[in-house]
């Protein structure tokens, strides 16, 4: 995979500050990876570079219906491919996720984040 070292990024955005993160979806998805109540179902990987859900029924039943407005896996995944991450789909970091801006312990680089627009889709 091609992961990018993103941590020597400043953490700082003076353009949208700190005000309303909570409510992007990778700031949302950044709060439930480190909320040690729902290891059993969503982990990061040990590096902290990518994410992977463990145990999709668990996830479906205890951490979708009280952090997003829906209740549905494919729903979740449409948000995750939206954001722009990347699945990893070989190696030791098989069925996980990652985004450069996207990195453990660095909450603030979330603000980097964009959700991908339908021009931007097309041209992949």
């Amino acid at each position: 995979p091609a992961y990018n070292n993103c941590a020597a990024y400043s953490t700082i955005d003076s353009e949208s500050g700190n005000q309303g993160q909570a409510r992007t979806f990778p700031l949302r998805l950044h709060k439930i990876l480190s909320n040690p109540e729902y290891q059993d179902c969503i982990v990061w990987l040990p590096h902290g570079r990518a994410w992977r859900i463990v145990n999709k029924t668990q996830f479906e039943k205890k951490v979708i219906p009280h952090h997003f407005r829906h209740a549905r896996y494919a729903s979740f995944m449409r948000q995750v491919n939206g954001w722009g991450f990347n699945r990893v789909t070989e190696g030791p970091d098989h069925n996980s996720y990652f985004h450069k801006f996207f990195l453990r312990g660095q909450p603030d680089l979330c603000q980097k984040m964009r959700r991908s627009t339908n021009s931007t889709k097309r041209q992949k």
